[in-house]
């Protein structure tokens, strides 16, 4: 074939820094998946393998079944009696911990063997002699291999044993923001886990009944205890009250000391006994006065106004008409006048006695008064130092009143508190009920066995994924530490624009000639990739110039058409279907090599006879088959085709690949896609070649 009549140029160069992001560590999801089509083997057989041991675990694992009843705990319980045990407003923080410590009280061992003694659990061979787990049946013998002798001493008895098999076979929890407590049962036998779960439901609401009434007894017997103590207190202090009253004289009546009442009656009396002396005083002070200014005494009131006076003066009035009626009918010397003269002198001496007697006597009422006066005056005082006295007895008084008060007012509480926890005991005071019983349950609790067969094979197949990247990764490292692959990606990764020449010599192609890593002069040949994103004739063509290049620069040169799928450039030489590097892979791992065609004087190994369904395509299979030709040649171009599972075995044992675009709207877009594709040997990129074709 003439390899002249297509040529590249460089249309003006231009060399840019690729996007780091191109460059970068990126997911490549396409290589991902290929790598799991490649080693799908890797994953069933894990796969496989774990949910072999899931069934197995799963038809193992011994039937539960579980049953749950819900009891109601109110915090407040119920005041029957005004002074309760307990309050009955507690705080938020308060009623959370009850309802805590009342989850305790329930999985306790004094709860739960009541519970063992009413079933009779110590005779069921599920709670005495429970079976083994399946853990427990797996490391069965490796817990016999080192286990050692249990210590002497007396064994667990069945009781003992009871009990702890159904602690582990209940949970006890709090619905959350809630006063209920949910009690579950999980037993071999769905009627066997509700008699369990109702059974402990109520021995817990007994026990709470019973704890509450034996607090109330508990408190009555040490109340009563107290009791007589208290009595007899209060009988001490009510005598020493009484004793100490009679021993200081404080006689009360109505509320007041007879002393204090005494006191004042004679305040009283004596106002009293001071007026009426005064009065005295001022009578005889009146009629002293009247007497000595010649006044007559019978002027007074008091005098005037005595009836003995009043008849008196009635006397003398008419003693004296009747001498002025004898003087003017009789005359001076008349008997009747003399015996009427002398019944005037009689009264008027009558009267006169009269004055003189009321006059001592005011003067005896004034002394009287005086001397009552006198005599009130010192009762008082004897009173008033009486008094004193008793009011210092008083301040004591009033404290042993104050002290028996205190011991009665103790005495009749703790005999009403008595009398309440006496009546509290034969009541039913529980604050917790049963909300809801346990039902039997219709199906068996915890993980199904199709859950368990799922994660098995999930887990195996997850583990699969993993072993499959792991050893495609180990490929491809082992691929890419040859000795050749030492050479560093070059930045600014080159960015080249070339159309059809009529020369191979043209500058354009040379200088994709110059991004190639140098000659090593000795050792394996180097091989280059080309790689397009899609099958397109542009790529072939530059991989074939590429070699006429390097082959007329003098090298040794070989091409390969690696392209299984299109084989493009086999077809643009017109070989036909002869024997070529498809043949090499079916051959090995002893290949033979088929001789290379000679096109132009360009040595070239075609696609060959067989397709890529009937060959192993891998990086070891392609490490193989390259490495005669390697050890023949100088450098050795592949056309990888487009980037597929094969392009990746190459790219991995490349030492430069060539990225090969087509220009447009969309180049930006391959060459993005294509960098990420070949990201796992990113820095054997050498540069990205933009086909443009030339114009007309």
């Amino acid at each position: 074939m003439n390899m002249s009549g297509d040529r590249y140029v460089l249309v003006p160069a231009q060399r840019a820094m690729m996007d780091d992001a191109a460059q970068g560590a990126v997911v490549d999801l396409r290589g991902i998946f290929q790598a799991f089509r490649r080693r799908w083997s890797w994953i069933v057989v894990p796969a496989v393998l774990s949910g072999a041991v899931a069934l197995v675990a799963a038809l193992a694992i011994n039937p539960r079944y579980e049953a749950s009843t819900k009891v109601l705990l109110d915090p407040r319980g119920n005041q029957i009696l005004q002074n309760d045990l307990r309050p009955n407003n507690p705080t938020g923080d308060e009623t959370g911990a009850d309802v805590d410590s009342q989850v305790q009280v329930i999985a306790s061992t004094s709860l739960l063997s009541r519970v063992v003694e009413k079933l009779n659990l110590t005779a069921d061979p599920e709670f005495v002699d429970p079976p083994p787990g399946l853990s427990a049946r797996l490391l069965k013998p490796l817990h016999d291999m080192f286990a050692t002798a249990p210590p002497p001493g007396p064994r667990e008895s069945p009781m003992q044993t009871a009990l702890r098999t159904l602690q582990n076979d209940m949970s006890v929890r709090r619905s959350e923001k809630t006063f209920v407590i949910d009690i579950s049962v999980r037993t071999s036998d769905p009627e066997k886990s509700v008699r369990i779960a109702n059974a402990i439901a109520d021995a817990y609401v007994r026990n709470t009944s019973d704890v509450r009434s034996e607090a109330a007894r508990r408190s009555s017997a040490e109340l009563s205890g107290r009791l007589e103590e208290l009595r007899k207190r209060v009988q001490r202090s009510a005598a020493a009250v009484e004793d100490y009253r009679k021993k200081s004289d404080l006689v009360s009546a109505n509320g007041r000391l007879v002393k204090e009442q005494q006191l004042s009656e004679l305040n009283g009396d004596l106002t009293a006994a001071r007026t009426r002396a005064a009065d005295q005083q001022a009578r005889v002070a009146e009629i002293q006065r009247m007497g000595s200014g010649g006044k007559p005494a019978d002027a007074m009131a008091e005098v005037a106004n005595s009836a003995t006076m009043i008849a008196l003066r009635g006397q003398l009035t008419e003693a004296t008409r009747a001498e002025a009626d004898a003087r003017m009918n009789y005359g001076s010397r008349h008997p009747s006048m003399q015996t009427a003269e002398k019944q005037v002198q009689i009264v008027r001496q009558r009267i006169a006695e009269e004055v003189t007697r009321l006059t001592r006597t005011a003067q005896s009422d004034y002394e009287r008064a005086k001397f009552s006066e006198t005599a009130i005056t010192r009762r008082i005082e004897v009173l008033k130092r009486e008094n004193s006295a008793a009011n210092e007895a008083q301040v004591r008084l009033r404290e042993l009143e104050r002290q028996a008060t205190a011991d009665r007012s103790v005495y009749e509480s703790f005999l009403n508190r008595a009398k309440d926890l006496d009546e509290r005991q034969a009541l039913a005071n529980s604050n917790a009920q049963v909300i809801t019983q346990a039902v039997a349950p219709l199906g068996r609790s915890g993980i199904s066995r199709a859950l368990i067969i799922a994660g098995g094979l999930g887990f195996g197949a997850i583990m699969g994924l993993g072993l499959a990247l792991l050893r495609d990764q180990a490929d491809r490292t082992s691929a890419t530490n040859g000795p050749n692959r030492a050479l560093p990606a070059r930045t600014p990764l080159p960015m080249v624009t070339v159309t059809p020449s009529e020369t191979t010599r043209d500058p354009a192609i040379q200088q994709v000639r110059g991004l190639l890593s140098p000659s090593a002069g000795s050792g394996p040949a180097r091989l280059v990739v080309v790689a397009g994103l899609r099958a397109t004739n542009s790529r072939a063509r530059l991989a074939q110039v590429l070699a006429l290049v390097s082959n007329n620069d003098g090298e040794r040169t070989l091409l390969i058409d690696g392209d299984f799928a299109n084989r493009t450039l086999t077809q643009m030489l017109h070989a036909g279907r002869e024997p070529g590097f498809t043949d090499v892979l079916a051959m090995l791992p002893e290949p033979r090599l088929p001789t290379p065609r000679s096109f132009n004087g360009l040595q070239v190994v075609t696609a060959g006879t067989h397709e890529t369904s009937a060959v192993t395509v891998n990086v070891r299979s392609l490490r193989q088959a390259l490495a005669p030709y390697l050890r023949q040649s100088g450098i050795v171009i592949v056309d990888a085709g487009s980037i597929s599972e094969s392009t990746d075995g190459f790219a991995a044992l490349a030492d430069d690949i060539l990225v090969v675009v087509e220009g447009g709207a969309a180049v930006q877009r391959d060459i993005s896609e294509a960098l990420e594709a070949l990201s796992f040997n990113a820095d054997c990129v050498r540069g990205i070649l933009i086909a443009k074709e030339a114009a007309a």
